[in-house]
């Protein structure tokens, strides 16, 4: 495994974590009020 694809793996890694706190963020204030 070379620096690139690890490079690649990592930034793959912080789009779908972006991707999911940006996702997520818009829910929460709804799952608190059902709760």
């Amino acid at each position: 495994m070379n620096k690139s694809t690890a490079l690649v793996i990592v930034l793959m890694n912080l789009l779908i974590a972006f991707l999911g706190i940006s996702l997520v963020i818009p829910v929460t204030p709804t799952i608190m009020n059902e709760l």
